[in-house]
């Protein structure tokens, strides 16, 4: 059946905002997304789109999901700022991720589809800026056989959202699991699921190269989660396979570690990131209004002191969970873990009936980086959207009961 024109322009505009994580800078991805805005609304608007919605809002994820969005506006009320626009950037956060959950859901209710095309755009995306970078920065990466000392050890910056070393190897770690656990869920060929594995390798050799601790240690965190998983659900199929491919990446990064020992001396003994302090700042934060927090729009800063007499001021926890807290108190932070919970148990339903661990491997991957990096999850579009908010829309769509579905929708299986 031919593409209802809203439909397409939408199905483009989503596979761009994904592709951008790799592509453009953050005003120029965010462009994307607003463009997307109206054009979703009169994808809402449709007849045939009313009964998705309808269960949408009945959806458990979705209505603990509104309720955390809510009290986030809500705690605007108690936030402490002078600057006006402050409380205009955190109000607009929850109509903006309302609108995206409720258009993309229903895009993939009628399109289901377009799932295996997004993850391919964000694949091919970030497999050909992959070797970009590698060969950009082949120099840079024979350099580091010469490096002397852990104060100027080099780091891969990636384009797009990845300038900054530490989101790069989020969205190349998101990129390996997709590769990963994608050719398992969506190919059933051997040259795909071959591609799929030489790009699984590809990504992680980007996040080893980014030298982020947190996205390094959240990659192989899930690999070894998801492996344990699936040795207990072995009943259904031999988990061979995958498990080699896992056993294999983890090998060849220890590999690249030990080929180049000045990084493992980096990583280990590079000194204070200003971390700690950071943490025992945002605890007295939380003391000072432990049940609501700060609020959304509320002035809070982390002065960090190093030992060369800088002093650098930072504007989030570096922790989801203390900046939750923070941000929330008590009350926002059980609602974020409600969401959480739900997602991660549909997650694994998805495993146990479906073999799809895609979405559960996301949100655990955040989960953990999200312990040295990220503020909170309450942000406009981002690297948090991918490890959070992406995969829980996947799984408010999974949730639709066929009755719901628009009756052009078009039923694809990738057996």
């Amino acid at each position: 059946m031919a593409f209802m024109p809203w439909e397409a322009i939408l199905g483009f505009l989503f596979a761009s905002i994904l592709a951008g994580f790799f592509l453009f800078n953050t005003g120029l991805h965010r462009a994307f997304f607003y463009v997307a805005i109206p054009i979703g609304i009169i994808l809402l608007r449709e007849e045939d789109a009313r009964a998705i919605v309808s269960s949408i809002f009945k959806d458990k994820l979705f209505i603990v999901s509104v309720l955390y969005m809510l009290l986030n506006v809500a705690s605007l009320l108690w936030s402490k700022n002078d600057d006006l626009e402050e409380y205009w950037g955190a109000f607009k956060i929850a109509p903006f991720i309302l609108v995206f959950y409720c258009m993309l859901t229903c895009l993939l209710a009628k399109r289901p589809d377009f799932t295996r095309w997004y993850g391919i755009s964000y694949i091919t995306t970030g497999a050909i800026t992959a070797i970009i970078l590698l060969i950009e920065n082949f120099s840079s990466i024979e350099s580091l056989y010469l490096s002397s000392g852990t104060a100027s050890i080099w780091r891969l910056e990636a384009f797009g959202r990845g300038r900054n070393e530490n989101l790069a190897g989020v969205i190349y770690g998101v990129a390996a699991l997709l590769s990963i656990y994608g050719r398992i869920y969506f190919l059933r060929n051997w040259v795909g699921r071959a591609t799929y594995s030489v790009t699984a390798i590809l990504f992680s050799s980007i996040v080893l190269l980014t030298l982020s601790r947190g996205a390094l240690v959240a990659l192989v965190g899930t690999l070894a989660i998801i492996s344990a998983i699936n040795i207990l659900i072995a009943k259904r199929q031999s988990p061979l396979p995958l498990i080699t491919l896992i056993i294999g990446v983890i090998g060849i990064a220890l590999s690249f570690l030990f080929a180049f020992p000045e990084i493992v001396n980096y990583m280990v003994d590079r000194g204070s990131t200003g971390r700690m302090q950071i943490w025992s700042q945002a605890l007295d934060y939380i003391k000072s209004s432990p049940l609501m927090g700060q609020g959304a729009a509320g002035k809070i800063h982390f002065d960090v002191s190093f030992g060369d007499d800088r002093l650098i001021t930072y504007n989030h926890t570096h922790n989801i969970y203390l900046g939750t807290l923070v941000k929330t108190g008590i009350v926002g932070f059980a609602l974020f873990m409600s969401i959480l919970f739900v997602a991660l148990r549909r997650s694994l339903s998805l495993i146990v009936l479906h073999g799809n661990y895609i979405p559960f491997a996301l949100l655990v991957f955040g989960s953990i980086f999200g312990l040295v990096d990220f503020g909170g999850y309450y942000v406009n579009l981002g690297t948090e959207w991918l490890v959070f908010w992406i995969p829980i829309i996947y799984l408010t769509w999974h949730a639709v009961p066929p009755s719901a579905r628009a009756a052009n929708t078009v039923v694809v299986s990738y057996n």
